[in-house]
């Protein structure tokens, strides 16, 4: 009898429709088990067979906008002790290595190939990086999610073709292409499908990031940090220039300099396509709208900290009487 794949499906529609609900709500799902990784299987596959072979042009198209989306600044951790582990994860979610079409170029062919002329010359020809991208997307598509097809495209389930690296916020998880994968993910972003597996490594602190080399934004780094530690998002053993290790944090992408801090939230939050609605560490999300007011926050910390107390107090206060008026004591 020939050996069952690993990737042969047998989910019914109720099951496939809780995994979506799941999904979308965490962003991304266990495969460590065999039920965990039966779910999101089942939901690929299901995926895959029902939708519409879109045309080259479009999965071009779709390609490019993936590689472009913003990118938030991610802080890199410098040593790692954890374990890695397998996951089903939305690829709305997960970034390629490079930024824009970078990613698709292959180890030592950078941008070009080389040719040889008729005089022994090597000759650089340039080669499109997204150019055979679409018609991978298309192969995918039309093989409808086969076993053979998808063992192929993802390698053992314990240990995924996809590798990614994640970083755990408090608006939830967000990937990054590791070691391999570009190609792959890029190709299934362009079909729309709901989730890719991958083995994921999990950076969860401690942080390193960059110092300046401009002089003239010393003091500007310095009161920004004490703001970021005054409101507890991120904890420095210095706050002055020469600290840019081991920085414990729930938001990695704002250790760097206000500038950073304000393209990223916006990054993740179109990427997550949600707004961040709660608080950052104990600011509110208005309060990193721009540059300028992060800047002028942390140039003045004691006024700063005078203007966060009253207006949590008068929260407070409004919740206290809005309490008494109810009844409740």
């Amino acid at each position: 009898m020939p050996r069952r794949s690993a990737y042969e499906t047998n989910g019914d529609a109720d099951d496939i429709a809780v995994t979506a609900q799941r999904l979308t709500k965490s962003g991304f799902l266990t495969a460590d088990s065999p039920d965990c990784f039966r779910d999101g299987l089942n939901l690929l596959v299901a995926h895959l067979r029902a939708e519409a072979v879109p045309p080259r042009e479009i999965l071009a198209q779709r390609i490019q906008n993936y590689a472009d989306r913003p990118r938030p600044y991610m802080a890199s951790q410098r040593s790692w002790r954890g374990s890695t582990f397998t996951a089903w994860i939305n690829p709305r979610r997960i970034l390629l290595k490079e930024r824009g079409t970078r990613s698709f170029i292959h180890d030592n062919s950078n941008a070009t190939r080389q040719t040889r002329t008729t005089t022994g010359q090597p000759n650089s020809r340039h080669v499109e990086p997204l150019a055979s991208l679409p018609e991978f997307a298309e192969r995918i598509a039309y093989e409808r999610g086969a076993p053979a097809g998808l063992t192929e495209l993802f390698g053992d389930p314990e240990t995924p073709a996809i590798q990614v690296e994640a970083w755990k916020l408090p608006i939830g998880p967000l990937f990054r292409i590791e070691t391999s994968g570009n190609h792959r993910l890029a190709a299934l972003a362009a079909l729309a499908v709901p989730c890719v597996l991958a083995e994921v490594r999990l950076h969860t602190g401690l942080f390193d990031t960059s110092q300046t080399s401009n002089l003239d934004e010393m003091d500007e780094i310095e009161a920004y940090r004490r703001l970021l530690q005054t409101f507890e998002i991120a904890s420095f053993t210095d706050t002055g220039m020469l600290a840019v290790h081991g920085i414990a944090t729930r938001w990695p992408m704002l250790i760097r300099d206000p500038e950073t801090a304000v393209k990223s939230l916006t990054a993740v939050e179109q990427i997550t396509g949600a707004p961040i609605t709660h608080r950052i560490g104990q600011l509110p999300r208005s309060w990193f709208g721009g540059a300028d007011e992060i800047r002028a926050a942390s140039r003045d910390i004691g006024d700063t900290l005078d203007r966060f107390i009253v207006n949590r107090s008068r929260h407070g206060i409004r919740r206290f009487y809005r309490r008494k008026s109810s009844g409740k004591s």
